[in-house]
C-alpha cells in the first residue's frame, strides 16, 4: 500500500471502506480501537510534539497539504464627506461604511486533537476476540504500527460578518496668537475642541455542517442496536484516518519514524456511499454487519447575534507658552447593546408541533429522518429585547511640559528634556457573560497611571527615556480559562484510570505517550 491508504488486503474485507471502531458484542464489555497517545495528557499536562525534522520537516511544508480550503468574499462601501471652515480653523467630517464577508472553510487538519499524529497500536480488527477467549484473533489489523491522523467529524463551516458605521467629527480651533501679539499670544497660546459621534452596528451569522452515517437498505444506523443516536451522536459522525508512512514495528525510537509527505487525500462527501462493516447488538453471535451507508449532512450548530455600539466623545488639546506645555483632556461615553438568538426550552423536538415542549435546539421529528440531531435553524432570528446593555463614561487626560530655552538657555550637547503625566481610563463592553449562578458580569474597566521624562541628545540623535506606570484591570476576561479549570478537574479521574489499568495489567505506563 501507498503512504496514505489503509492496508485493508484479507479477502473478508471486500468491499469495506470503512469500520465502526467501537464494538459492544453482546453480554460482553466495550472493545475499542486503539492508539498511541499520552496516558496522562504529558509532563505537565501536555502531551509532546512532533519535534524532529527528519521525521517531517513544518518548516517546509504544511502536514495539511492540499486538504484545507477557504473561500471568501468581500464588499466595502464607503462614503466620506469633509469640509473644512474658517480658513482651516474648524471643520466636519461626516463618514458612513459599510463592510460584508461571506467565508466558508473545511479545515480538517488545524485545530486541536484533529493535528496530532498517533500510531495505530490495534493489533485485530474489531471485534478482535471473536470467540471470547482473551486471545486476540479474527482479521489482523493491517496497519499495525503505521503513523495515523484523523478527522473528526467532517466538518465544514459557513460565517457571514457585516458591519455598518456611521461616524461624525466636529472641530474648532481658537489661536490666541491670531488676536494678540507678542509675547502674551503665546502664553495664552492654541486650543483645539474635536466632539466625536459614531454608530455602529454588527451583525454575525455562522453555521457548522457535519457528516453523518445513514442507511437506504438495512437498519438505521441510530438505531439501539447500533450507534443510539440522532445525527448529532458522536457515533454517527464520519471520521476519516488518514495514515502518514509506514509501520514503525522494529523499530527503537519514534525518531526513526517517517512521514512520507503531506496529506493529499480526497475526503467523504454527502451523498458518497461507502461500505461498512458494524456491529449489532441485536445479533444473537458477536460477528459483524456489511452494509451501504450513505452519508448525510447535517447542522451541528449555528449562532447569530447583532450588536449596536454607540460612542460620544469630545477632547479639549490645549498649547501654552508657545507649545512648551501642552495639556489634553477627553471624555468619553460608550453604549453597546447586544441581541442574542432565540433561546431554545428542550433539547429536542418537532418546531411545528407546539405539544412537543416549545422551542427545541435540535429537531427530532415524527418517525426516523435524515433531519433528526440538526440544529433548529428557526432559532436563528433576534430577540426582541436586548440580551445585554453596557454603558460607562472614561476620562483621559495628560500634561507634557518641554524645557523652556528662551526663559533658561540653551541646554549644552543640543539637549532637549520633557517631562510628561498620563492617567487614562478604558472600558471594554464584554457583551453577553454570564457567572455560574446566571448572574450577568460587569464589563471589562481599567485605569492607567504614567509618567516620566526624556532627555535627548545631539539634536535628538540620542535619547533617554525614563517612565513608570500603572495599569489596573478590573472584571477582565478568563478567555477558555473555565475549559481549562474544567480539564484539570474533570481528568484526575481519568488519571487515576489509567494509572489503575496499569497496575492491574502489569503494563508500563507511558506518561509521554510513546
Amino acid at each position: 500500500v501507498d503512504a496514505q491508504t489503509p492496508g485493508w488486503n484479507s479477502p473478508e474485507l471486500s468491499g469495506i471502506q470503512g469500520i465502526m471502531a467501537r464494538w459492544r458484542p453482546n453480554g460482553y464489555p466495550t472493545q475499542d480501537e486503539y492508539w498511541s497517545q499520552a496516558a496522562t495528557a504529558g509532563a505537565g499536562f501536555r502531551p509532546k510534539s512532533l519535534s524532529n525534522r527528519d521525521i517531517f520537516d513544518y518548516h517546509k511544508n504544511l502536514l495539511s497539504g492540499n486538504t484545507n480550503w477557504i473561500d471568501m468574499a468581500f464588499d466595502i462601501k464607503q462614503f466620506v464627506l469633509e469640509q473644512e471652515l474658517l480658513n482651516g480653523r474648524a471643520g466636519i467630517e461626516i463618514a458612513w461604511d459599510r463592510q460584508s464577508r461571506n467565508r466558508e472553510r473545511f479545515t480538517p487538519f488545524s485545530s486541536g486533537d484533529n493535528k496530532s499524529i498517533s500510531i495505530d497500536i490495534t493489533t485485530h480488527l474489531p471485534p478482535g476476540d471473536a470467540i471470547r477467549d482473551g486471545v486476540p484473533d479474527s482479521y489482523p489489523n493491517e496497519n499495525l504500527g503505521r503513523p495515523v491522523i484523523d478527522n473528526e467529524g467532517d466538518r465544514r463551516t459557513e460565517e457571514y460578518h457585516d458591519q455598518e458605521t456611521f461616524r461624525a467629527t466636529i472641530f474648532g480651533t481658537l489661536d490666541f496668537s491670531d488676536f494678540v501679539e507678542g509675547t502674551w499670544g503665546k502664553i495664552l497660546g492654541k486650543h483645539t475642541l474635536t466632539g466625536l459621534y459614531e454608530d455602529r452596528t454588527n451583525d454575525a451569522w455562522n453555521a457548522d455542517y457535519r457528516g453523518a452515517w445513514w442507511a437506504d437498505s438495512s437498519k438505521w444506523p441510530g438505531s439501539g442496536d447500533i450507534s443510539n443516536g440522532l445525527a448529532d451522536n458522536f457515533r454517527r459522525n464520519v471520521q476519516s484516518q488518514v495514515y502518514l508512512g509506514a509501520s514503525g514495528l522494529g523499530l527503537s525510537s519514534v525518531d526513526q519514524l517517517r512521514i512520507d509527505g503531506p496529506i493529499n487525500v480526497s475526503f467523504p462527501r454527502p451523498g458518497d456511499i461507502y461500505g461498512i462493516w458494524y456491529f449489532d447488538n441485536n445479533n444473537s453471535i458477536d460477528a459483524g454487519v456489511q452494509a451501504p451507508w450513505r452519508i448525510i449532512e447535517y447542522v451541528s450548530g449555528a449562532n447569530t447575534s447583532q450588536t449596536i455600539l454607540k460612542s460620544k466623545a469630545a477632547s479639549l488639546q490645549s498649547h501654552f507658552f508657545d507649545s512648551h506645555i501642552v495639556g489634553m483632556y477627553a471624555v468619553r461615553n460608550d453604549k453597546q447593546t447586544v441581541y442574542q438568538r432565540l433561546q431554545e426550552t428542550v433539547d429536542y423536538g418537532d418546531p411545528s408541533n407546539p405539544a412537543s415542549g416549545g422551542r427545541p435546539l435540535r429537531l427530532d421529528l415524527p418517525g426516523i429522518n435524515e433531519v433528526d440531531g440538526s440544529f433548529n435553524m428557526d432559532l436563528l432570528q433576534l430577540e426582541d429585547t436586548p440580551a445585554s446593555i453596557d454603558e460607562d463614561d472614561t476620562t483621559t487626560w495628560s500634561v507634557v511640559a518641554k524645557y523652556p530655552e528662551v526663559l533658561l538657555g540653551d541646554l549644552p550637547w543640543g539637549m532637549d528634556i520633557t517631562a510628561h503625566y498620563y492617567e487614562a481610563e478604558s472600558f471594554q463592553p464584554a457583551g453577553i457573560s454570564n457567572n455560574v449562578l446566571n448572574q450577568p458580569l460587569a464589563s471589562p474597566f481599567g485605569s492607567t497611571e504614567e509618567y516620566g521624562a526624556t532627555i535627548s541628545f545631539f539634536d535628538n540623535r540620542l535619547s533617554v527615556r525614563v517612565n513608570f506606570f500603572e495599569t489596573v484591570n478590573a472584571n477582565a476576561r478568563t478567555g477558555n480559562m473555565n475549559g481549562q479549570l474544567g480539564e484539570v478537574v474533570g481528568r484526575f479521574n481519568f488519571f487515576l484510570t489509567r494509572i489503575a489499568d496499569s497496575e492491574d495489567s502489569g503494563l508500563q505506563l507511558y506518561v509521554d505517550g510513546y
